[in-house]
């Protein structure tokens, strides 16, 4: 039991199948050229030996991506598994990054409910003003979905707003996003190995197939707007450092009103999400220093130059806007 017992030492590993397995993989990684390792469920793995495994890893090819799978509850707990010792780990697993379910289960309250004084889009705000538990909470990977869980598009009840507000938040926020397959074409279903969504096979690509989703023309409107949307989000995302280097600075919510930036020297993005179930305003002058002198900004999801001056925004909507 892990939180029960201290971690087993090396040593008291089979010597001979644990180097096995780490000159495997090091094998396969220097052979295949890929460039990352998913552990799945990390947290029933000997620690001692994945410990090692990832220290030798990084130390072969100190650019490779590795993290775990860690469905587990609470930020502590989640920030356990990974390297060094900020909170008094026993080992230090050398672990970069895990997959964030405390930020995804943030996000889908913040979809979902009502802002309240820990729940709601509350939750969100304190699940990541947590991160000083990690080394370096960038590291983690964000989801809204995956083939363990519903369809995203299903678990927001197929609303747009919602389905466009989650990804511009899973976009946008620090750590590194993962897209399920499908998610960009509004795939729907219920998740899990026996669920009729999580799995399911991508239309196209075999001459059978009656439709093929890898061409635009086989797309319903539907499914060609989202996955426009998508497509937008993911571009401006790659093409703009601040958002997968720069810090992540937040506000705590007002009326549910929740806005967070991602800035560096040279740029800011301002995000802005309306957790309630109504209309809401919203004042750029609450986000000063950042918006202080700021008079116009690129608007992200709509692509076009707004003037900065206060609005609305309306139930579960966001504002992605570059500060200029």
């Amino acid at each position: 039991d892990l939180h029960s017992s201290p971690p087993r030492r090396s040593s008291d590993l089979n010597p001979h199948l644990a180097k096995y397995l780490i000159q495997n993989s090091i094998w396969w990684a220097e052979y295949s050229g890929h460039d990352g390792y998913r552990i799945d469920t990390y947290a029933y793995c000997d620690p001692a030996f994945m410990a090692e495994w990832n220290r030798r890893m990084l130390e072969e090819f100190p650019r490779i991506g590795i993290f775990g799978e860690t469905w587990v509850h609470g930020p502590a707990v989640q920030a356990w598994f990974v390297g060094g010792n900020r909170i008094g780990q026993e080992l230090d697993t050398h672990l970069p990054g895990v997959t964030d379910f405390q930020v995804y289960y943030g996000l889908t309250e913040a979809l979902a409910q009502e802002p309240g004084w820990t729940s709601g889009v509350m939750r969100l705000y304190y699940t990541l003003a947590q991160d000083f538990l990690y080394p370096d909470a960038s590291r983690n990977v964000l989801f809204l979905d995956n083939h363990d869980l519903a369809r995203y598009y299903t678990a927001v009840g197929e609303d747009d707003n919602k389905y466009r507000s989650g990804l511009a938040l899973l976009l946008t926020l620090r750590g590194i996003p993962m897209i399920n397959y499908g998610t960009e074409l509004l795939f729907t279903g219920a998740g899990g190995a026996f669920g009729e969504g999580g799995r399911v096979d991508f239309p196209g690509g075999w001459r059978k197939d009656p439709v093929n989703l890898f061409k635009a023309d086989d797309r319903t409107v539907e499914q060609a707007r989202a996955f426009e949307f998508v497509r937008r989000l993911a571009r401006y995302r790659r093409d703009n450092p601040v958002l997968h280097e720069g810090a992540l600075t937040q506000f705590l919510p007002r009326d549910g009103v929740y806005a967070y930036v991602r800035h560096t020297e040279d740029k800011r993005v301002l995000v802005v999400f309306n957790g309630s179930d109504t209309e809401q305003p919203v004042r750029f002058a609450e986000y000063a220093p950042f918006t202080l002198g700021v008079e116009r900004a690129y608007d992200v999801l709509e692509g076009e130059t707004r003037d900065l001056s206060d609005t609305t925004l309306g139930a579960k909507a966001t504002l992605v806007l570059e500060l200029r």
